[in-house]
């Protein structure tokens, strides 16, 4: 079976909203910047100003960020690098059902079934929304899985 490769460009829009929503802020902060007295509201502004910044660059970062399933393991590759995860080292394979998440399927909400891996060292827990091409790339390569709860 050939390399599968799980992106995750579905959150590349709420990083700009995110970006979006910073820059509204930082041009309220730098218009009113003579009004400004460190009160309680500019302690709010500057905090959620921070707060923006930081969830756009998080939103980029798992936007750019790709799991590869191949015959070896499992590859995260992200903006700072890639980690290989093998196969050998899989301690649990489980598909579970998760009640309180949801993830949109053809434009519409669903509960969401999704894909847990734990490797042994160094401890990693990888999670992936269930796709059936996941599914099946990982039972070529791994075996059937530990739990099945859906």
């Amino acid at each position: 079976m050939e390399n599968l490769v799980v992106e995750h460009k579905d959150v590349l829009k709420n990083g700009i909203i995110n970006l979006i929503v910073a820059v509204v802020l930082a041009a309220v902060f730098i218009v009113a910047a003579d009004q400004f007295v460190m009160s309680v509201g500019t302690a709010i502004l500057i905090a959620a100003l921070v707060f923006e910044i930081l969830m756009a660059a998080a939103a980029f970062i798992r936007a750019f960020s790709k799991e590869i399933l191949h015959p070896e393991g499992v590859d995260m590759v992200n903006v700072f690098g890639t980690k290989t995860y093998l196969w050998k080292d899989l301690q649990r394979f489980e598909i579970l059902w998760d009640y309180e998440g949801r993830r949109m399927v053809k434009k519409e909400e669903t509960d969401a079934p999704y894909i847990l891996l734990k490797f042994e060292n160094p401890g990693k827990k990888i999670r992936l929304d269930y796709r059936e091409d996941i599914d099946q790339c990982i039972r070529v390569n791994y075996g059937e899985p530990h739990v099945d709860n859906w």
